[in-house]
């Protein structure tokens, strides 16, 4: 598929800006949702800069053990893992990053996977539908959008490296094949 000019990867000298200020900016926050999708888009710039400083600095707090995890080929202790990735996203709308304007699942999902790549995976209609087998219709339903199934979809994509026919690629680069292989078969 064909990406949109704002659908680049994320350049690493944000990301390095990113983990050593410890939070994102309110400008960084609308380049990774414009990555994911434009949609939330005019949502985020509701967010106070305080607020995003606060929200993305916590939640980076929450992942940094994983910072430098590669999940694929490194021992990961899961159930720390959806701890941090559960206390990052949020357990409900009013905490971590769900709390911003315009951060659902999905893009809470693609913070952490473009600020932790090796770790952390984006989880989305399209790819929950490729990993769960589901349409893509039903992947977007809320009961899919829970850290217990977030940690299921990412010990996935980490342990499958014969289903990408590429063990050197990262769990992001993963959910990344899954994304466009759904697409493709559903007709986006």
């Amino acid at each position: 598929m064909k990406r949109k000019p704002y659908q680049e990867p994320i350049e690493r000298g944000i990301i390095d800006a990113i983990w050593m200020r410890g939070w994102i900016t309110g400008f960084e926050l609308l380049k990774i949702g414009a990555w994911k999708s434009a949609k939330p888009v005019p949502l985020l710039t509701v967010n106070s800069e305080d607020l995003i400083e606060s929200v993305t600095g916590s939640a980076l707090d929450a992942i940094s053990e994983f910072r430098h995890v590669d999940v694929t080929s490194e021992v990961v202790d899961w159930g720390r893992w959806v701890e941090a990735a559960a206390t990052a996203i949020g357990r409900k709308p009013s905490s971590g990053l769900l709390r911003l304007s315009g951060v659902g699942f999905p893009t809470a999902t693609a913070i952490l996977a473009v600020v932790a790549p090796g770790a952390f995976p984006v989880m989305d209609k399209w790819a929950i539908s490729e990993v769960f087998e589901v349409s893509p219709s039903e992947a977007s339903r809320t009961k899919w959008h829970r850290s217990i199934r977030y940690g299921e979809f990412t010990q996935f994509l980490a342990g499958n490296a014969i289903e990408f026919d590429a063990a050197t690629l990262n769990v992001h680069e993963r959910d990344q094949i899954l994304m466009n292989r759904a697409m493709q078969r559903w007709g986006k």
